[in-house]
C-alpha cells in the first residue's frame, strides 16, 4: 500500500525545485530532502523542514511521532531540539484544521511532562513550551476569540492586570499559560483600540 511516507515532499507538494548552486548548506539540506521518502527523512531532516516551514503538512505527523517516543529527542544540537521546533512554528500553521488533533495530542503530552517534577529544559525551550501551551489552549477554548473578549469584558480597562486575568482565567478553569496570554491578547487590544 503507497502512503505519503512512501512519497516525497516534491511529489506530495508537486513542485520540483531546480538545481542550483546551492549558497548554504542549510539550502542543499532542504533541497535534498524534499527528494527523499518522508519516512526516511532523519529527525535532523525534519526538524530542519520544519524551522523552514517546508513540506509542514507532510512531516508534522512523523516529528509528533518521534516526540511521542521522547519529547526531549536531540535531533543534531540538544536535547529538546525537535520540540522547540515544533511549538515555535508559527500559530497560523497550528491553526490549520488538519493540525489541530496532533496540536492537541502535543499540548497533551507537554501537560504531562511539564507536571513531572524531573521535567528540565532549557529556558529558551520553557518559554516557547508556555506560550504554545497559552495560545493554543486559548484558541482551542475560545474558538479563536470567544472566551477573550468576554473575559476582557469583565476586566476593568483601566486596572488590568496579569493577576487579574489569571484570577478570571482560573474561575473559567483555564491554566495560568493561557491566563498570560489573554493578558497580552487584551493589553493588545485595548492599545490599537486606543
Amino acid at each position: 500500500m503507497n502512503t505519503y511516507l512512501d512519497n516525497t515532499i516534491e511529489v506530495l507538494e508537486n513542485k520540483v525545485w531546480e538545481y542550483k548552486k546551492f549558497p548554504t548548506i542549510l539550502i542543499e539540506t532542504c533541497h535534498n530532502a524534499r527528494k527523499k521518502k518522508i519516512r526516511d527523512l532523519s529527525l535532523n531532516e525534519l526538524r530542519t523542514l520544519l524551522t523552514q516551514d517546508i513540506g509542514v503538512p507532510y512531516i508534522l505527523p512523523s516529528v509528533m511521532a518521534a516526540l511521542e517516543k521522547d519529547l526531549l529527542t536531540d535531533t543534531r544540537f540538544y536535547p529538546g531540539d525537535l520540540l522547540l521546533a515544533a511549538v515555535s512554528m508559527p500559530e497560523r500553521t497550528w491553526r490549520r484544521p488538519e493540525h489541530e488533533a496532533i496540536g492537541k495530542k502535543l499540548k497533551s503530552l507537554l501537560d504531562n511532562a511539564r507536571q513531572d517534577a524531573e521535567w528540565k529544559v532549557n529556558s529558551k525551550i520553557e518559554d516557547a513550551v508556555s506560550r504554545f501551551s497559552g495560545w493554543f489552549e486559548a484558541w482551542l477554548f475560545a474558538g479563536a476569540l470567544r472566551a477573550p473578549l468576554v473575559i476582557a469584558n469583565e476586566m476593568k480597562p483601566t486596572s488590568a492586570s496579569v493577576s487579574e486575568t489569571v484570577r478570571l482565567a482560573s474561575m473559567n478553569n483555564l491554566s495560568a499559560d493561557y491566563a498570560r496570554s489573554l493578558f497580552h491578547f487584551i493589553r493588545n487590544e485595548r492599545f490599537e483600540r486606543e
